[in-house]
């Protein structure tokens, strides 16, 4: 039976440099635009990796594009699902045509509803004085998802700013394009994203093709977001770091007794 791993990879693998305990070790996991080093692995994501890929195949499914995906320093050379899974990768770096095709489609779909959703956050950001920028990511001409992030980073990020664009975003989806796109929050990110893409579907999509591939599948799914876990769902076995947002949201929930 096949081992597969499926791992998202920021704040589960690795995170930047304040979000790292102090005094740890740290190995470069990831590099910024610069080209300087980003994002870095504890002795103990190391270790959880390097375990994985003995016994594993491991999938990484990430919202990373493919640029910066392609800035992450870690020996991942097979299949991944990008982009919050818009994008999904055979081995050797070339795009599924199958899954391209489909996603393309729903894509399209969007377009003007995340132009306008975009030129809604522009003004709203504006005019409160923020300091956010919304932008739309796109795929070879095909809007993927809108994104707003704060230009500071964590633990400099202002949280009460960022707090506020992300009422008015929910809002203002439910309220007009709730059949049609959703909202993830997580951390100094918040992506709004077609309801017919997503990590669920690209892995779920893999799955498939892996098991007419391998047979029978042995299956864990790793992440940190609650976004993340509908992949993790899919597989047999759910892993996610202590203390991720995933953590914290079972810890708060009123079954948990403690």
């Amino acid at each position: 039976m096949r081992t597969v791993a499926f791992v998202d990879l920021d704040d589960t693998l690795f995170q930047t440099r304040p979000k790292c305990p102090p005094g740890e070790e740290l190995r470069c996991a990831a590099l910024g635009r610069d080209g300087q080093p980003l994002s870095f692995m504890t002795a103990r994501q190391q270790h959880f990796l390097e375990h994985l890929l003995r016994g594993a195949l491991v999938v990484p499914v990430t919202g990373r594009d493919r640029d910066a995906f392609g800035r992450v320093q870690l020996r991942l050379e097979g299949h991944a699902v990008l982009d919050h899974g818009a994008t999904l990768l055979d081995p050797g770096g070339r795009e599924n045509p199958e899954w391209a095709a489909r996603t393309r489609a729903a894509l399209e779909a969007v377009k003007s509803d995340l132009d306008a959703l975009l030129a809604a956050c522009l003004d709203f950001c504006l005019e409160h004085g923020l300091g956010i920028t919304p932008r739309v990511l796109e795929r070879e001409g095909y809007p993927v998802y809108l994104l707003l992030r704060h230009p500071r980073r964590y633990p400099d990020t202002d949280l009460v700013a960022l707090e506020r664009v992300r009422r008015f975003v929910v809002a203002r989806v439910e309220a007009l394009y709730a059949a049609r796109l959703r909202v993830i929050a997580n951390g100094n990110n918040i992506t709004v994203l077609p309801r017919a893409v997503s990590k669920e579907r690209a892995v779920a999509f893999l799955m498939e093709r892996l098991r007419a591939e391998h047979g029978e599948l042995f299956t864990l799914g790793v992440g940190d977001s609650i976004s993340d876990f509908g992949f993790m769902s899919l597989c047999d076995f759910a892993v996610t770091p202590q203390g991720s947002q995933i953590a914290r949201a079972f810890l708060e929930a009123d079954h948990v007794q403690r």
